[in-house]
């Protein structure tokens, strides 16, 4: 029973429908906002909490590095997830590419985080802030292996598949 209502709720992320876009654009957009509020939420408290947990220089050394992946997470929206999300109906080769394209776009930004450790270093004249980046250069990596199954999950949110409390 379990296997045969995964399979209906994949079915119908393929597949959207044009009944009610309007009402479906309005909660998408409000989704979104929801979405960027919580994200500088847990970015505020998690930044509160480093600071209260961390030593000065620790937590400079944190704020160093996340100049630079800031920069980097920029460039690693491509809207690949979007493509998934808008298309009026998918295809398993389509899904693959952007899976595929999406890992190949997450180990460029990682080796370029790498290499821009040991120039950070150089730039903030602080070793430690370089340690730091060729550690979190690897988030990129596992941020895009994420593209396909959230668009995915976007869609059939959208579409109306998965039905919200």
């Amino acid at each position: 029973m379990r296997e045969h209502l995964k399979a209906t709720l994949v079915r119908r992320a393929f597949r959207t429908s044009s009944d009610d876009l309007s009402l479906r654009v309005v909660r998408g957009a409000g989704f979104a906002a929801a979405g960027m509020a919580v994200r500088t939420g847990i970015t505020l408290i998690s930044m509160s909490v480093l600071a209260r947990l961390l030593s000065p220089a620790d937590f400079g050394h944190v704020v160093m590095a996340n100049v630079v992946t800031e920069l980097a997470f920029v460039f690693s929206t491509f809207g690949l997830g979007e493509i998934i999300i808008q298309r009026q109906r998918l295809v398993r080769v389509q899904l693959d590419t952007v899976w595929w394209t999406s890992l190949v776009i997450g180990m460029v930004l990682m080796l370029l985080v790498a290499g821009a450790s040991f120039l950070s270093a150089l730039l903030f004249a602080n070793p430690l802030a370089g340690e730091l980046l060729r550690v979190l250069c690897l988030t990129f990596l596992l941020d895009q292996l994420t593209v396909v199954p959230n668009s995915l999950l976007s869609r059939m949110l959208m579409s109306g598949s998965i039905p919200l409390p």
